[in-house]
């Protein structure tokens, strides 16, 4: 498979391929339910960047409730039982894959450069983060909520055209739910997240006191070229101006962005330091936005400033995260021809930062089902024809 598409990947992502065979042909699993039954969508040594000296307990911020937990146990947050499955087979396969990256994460805290693009590191770190964005259960939800809405959309213009009433009026009452949503997108991903590996990488060092806060969803992604042009945002793995951001802890953040579309002023061995506090608040506002039940704190965090946000961001987080459209192309002799759309709604955070400079000319809003422009369409095409080869095979 890897062959096939002829795309940059090395190793790491035959891990990767595992996990969409263990995901989509699970053998026996009665052996593995005591030791694989508690699986994390955010690996602990993730969370433990934020962790007290103990290295074992996290401050959380309870999202639904407002609930502030101080001395959360790593080991309880960010799980879910059998959340890839119950033959644990995923979850070793993730498992070898955190274990491969994590020297490289070690190397970026200890105060090392990120890797130059082209190195097999550069293209490792950023296979795992197109993992890593793909895997929780923030990107499941929205996976659910996109089929969903494209299911319920077919069977309304099916209604409509054979006049059934009775399923006009059920379908917002009904609500349909795909039995293996994870696995799908983690299985895309395996492919996908290799479109990742054109990226330029940054480290932002935070000389403020306001520490970086990261969440249950850590990988974010953007776009500052494309802010302000339309309703859905324009962050697909391989669109123009795509910016991706995890914090590494309270002081330290990871960027991956288009170098095409920006230029970072001032850089010094692919790093910046950040001396104000509202570009500190700029990274915190995409981990508000984007977390889905917990935002995962530093113990030194402001707790009366996580209340203030939380009231900030009480009405401006998303009920749902994924535009839908459709529309009637042609209807003739009883058939209907539509087209369908979706995508992530568009962030409401202006990343306006002071040591990144968009070089790129404004867009214009798009129009409708405009397709926005790939940084590189031929690997594009290739991921596209190995994503219908996956489809075909499952």
């Amino acid at each position: 498979m890897v062959a096939l598409i002829e795309l940059p990947i090395t190793h790491i992502a035959l891990v990767g391929l595992v996990i969409v065979n263990a995901l989509h042909n699970p053998l026996q699993w009665e052996h593995f339910l005591p030791e694989y039954k508690n699986q994390h969508y955010v690996p602990q040594f993730y969370m433990r960047y934020f962790a007290d000296e103990s290295r074992k307990r996290i401050g959380v911020f309870v999202l639904a409730s407002g609930k502030h937990i101080p001395q959360a146990p790593i080991s309880g947050q960010a799980c879910k039982n059998y959340f890839y499955g119950k033959d644990g087979d995923a979850e070793r396969a993730l498992g070898r894959m955190e274990n491969e990256i994590f020297p490289i994460f070690e190397s970026l805290r200890g105060g090392n450069p990120p890797p130059k693009t082209g190195l097999q590191e550069h293209e490792q770190l950023l296979f795992y983060i197109g993992i890593q964005h793909s895997r929780t259960l923030s990107a499941e939800t929205d996976h659910q909520e996109r089929s969903e809405k494209a299911i319920k959309a077919y069977l309304r213009q099916k209604a409509l055209l054979e006049g059934d009433e009775r399923i006009l009026k059920s379908l917002d009452l009904v609500r349909i739910k795909r039995t293996n949503a994870v696995s799908e997108v983690l299985g895309y991903a395996t492919v996908g997240a290799s479109l990742l590996t054109d990226l330029a990488l940054l480290i932002v060092a935070n000389d403020t006191d306001l520490p970086f806060i990261s969440s249950d969803a850590p990988v974010v992604m953007h776009n500052r070229l494309y802010e302000d042009t339309g309703e859905t945002g324009v962050i697909g793995y391989a669109n123009v101006g795509l910016q991706v951001i995890l914090p590494l802890g309270p002081k330290l953040l990871l960027m991956a962005y288009d170098n095409a579309a920006y230029r970072v002023e001032n850089a010094v061995t692919d790093s910046v330091r950040v001396t104000d506090v509202n570009t500190v608040s700029l990274f915190n506002d995409l981990q508000w936005e984007q977390a889905h039940q917990v935002l995962i704190l530093p113990q030194n965090v402001d707790v009366p400033a996580v209340r203030e946000d939380a009231v900030r961001w009480e009405k401006r987080r998303f009920t749902d995260r994924v535009v839908f459209r459709e529309e009637t192309v042609k209807m003739a002799d009883g058939r209907m021809k539509t087209r369908i759309g979706s995508g992530a709604r568009a962030s409401v955070v202006q990343l306006d930062l002071p040591f990144m400079q968009v070089i790129l000319p404004k867009p214009k809003p798009f129009q409708h089902f405009e397709i926005p422009p790939f940084r590189n369409q031929r690997k594009v095409d290739l991921v596209d024809r190995v994503l219908d080869r996956l489809d075909q095979i499952g």
